[in-house]
């Protein structure tokens, strides 16, 4: 949607917004991404079988006729929000643009080069049209939640989280080099003689497989200890950091969950807002038709044009009860409320002529006893 809804847009462009951002229209490109890669799939078993590396001419029709989909709909969401607005609204559409811009050019190469199918760009260009099935996660919103989250992990805290794991191995594997790299005859010295070779057998103890063999060339080389070494490492290097990956991974997709909800009640907005006005412009469109078949005639007055137009309302057309003053529940609680206002100043009233009363009661006994005093 664009940055500000409520801009002038001429009725065929809030039209197309509208159908893009529509359920159906949402549904029914997912149905063709799900389509597509059951073909693809279809397509690599045909492929095995057949023992040739050139494409089924049907399969090539269909892939055409999938290309020809995704350029349809690309035109439809570049016509309703600009070029402008479709590339930097998200990323999600510069990654549809890419799938597409890899599959017209496969589709240009392999129909100059027909007869090279076995040339290793186009094997890999048929191979990145498998990317169309990560459209797919643009479409259920739980997935895309957690793909974000994943993103958004990869880009801000693994960096920090590896920074801090590189450090834990390089200690441990200095401290390894002096344990253990002691007699160059035996196989520990070629497992921790030199730092890349101590830091690959600390990469094996991080993955928590296969590390047994090591651990058992150190034992039948005669580091008593070396257990305990290797206890501490798996312990910090495996278990916290890998446990602070999966904390920092459900942050995110806790924070990514926020996020969506946010997201999906400022595109119902955007929605609500294209529809009053694109209601909007179908009602001017609609009184200027009018005013002309009538004519400028004296006669006629606006009351009488609207009398024409009752019963013109479709059932999606936008109307104005969301305002105060037009919702019948709000109008009845504010007389409710001016009943009890009235109310509390006429017993306000009552209570000050009642203070009133005492006062001048009080002043007259007090005049009365001074002058009988005076008597």
């Amino acid at each position: 949607m664009p940055d500000d809804p409520a801009a002038t847009h001429s009725p065929r462009e809030l039209l197309a917004a509208v159908m893009t951002d529509s359920q159906w229209f949402k549904t029914a490109v997912f149905a063709v991404v799900v389509l597509n890669v059951v073909v693809l799939a279809y397509e690599t078993q045909t492929v095995f079988y057949t023992r040739s590396l050139r494409i089924p001419e049907p399969l090539q029709d269909l892939e055409l006729i999938f290309l020809a989909l995704y350029t349809a709909e690309f035109a439809a969401k570049v016509y309703a929000l600009s070029a402008r607005v479709y590339f930097v609204r998200d990323r999600e559409c510069n990654l549809e643009f890419l799938i597409l811009a890899l599959g017209i050019v496969h589709a240009i190469l392999a129909n100059a080069l027909p007869d090279a199918q076995d040339v290793t760009e186009l094997r890999i260009l048929r191979g990145l049209r498998a990317l169309r099935a990560f459209r797919a996660v643009s479409f259920l919103r739980t997935l895309k939640v957690v793909v974000k989250a994943l993103l958004n992990t990869l880009r801000t805290n693994v960096l920090d989280i590896v920074v801090l794991l590189l450090l834990i191995m390089f200690i441990f594997a200095v401290l390894g080099h002096y344990l253990f790299a002691t007699d160059p005859g035996t196989q520990s010295y070629q497992d921790w003689g030199t730092l890349g070779s101590a830091l690959m057998t600390l990469f094996v103890f991080v993955c928590a497989d296969g590390w047994l063999p090591y651990q058992q060339t150190l034992i039948s080389d005669g580091f008593v200890g070396s257990q305990v070494f290797t206890a501490v490492f798996i312990f910090v290097g495996n278990f916290i950091i890998a446990n602070m990956f999966v904390g920092v991974i459900c942050q995110n997709i806790d924070d990514a969950t926020k996020a969506d909800l946010a997201e999906q009640q400022k595109k119902r907005r955007e929605v609500k807002l294209m529809k009053r006005e694109l209601f909007l412009l179908r009602q001017q469109k609609d009184i200027s038709e009018l005013l002309a078949q009538r004519g400028k005639c004296e006669e006629d007055n606006f009351q009488d044009l609207v009398k024409e137009m009752v019963g013109t309302l479709r059932h999606e057309d936008v109307v104005p009860m969301t305002h105060a003053h037009c919702n019948l529940t709000w109008i009845e609680t504010f007389a409710v409320t001016l009943t009890h206002r009235e109310n509390t100043l006429y017993r306000i009233q009552q209570l000050q002529f009642g203070i009133a009363t005492c006062l001048a009661e009080l002043m007259d006994q007090r005049l009365n006893s001074r002058m009988k005093q005076e008597q």
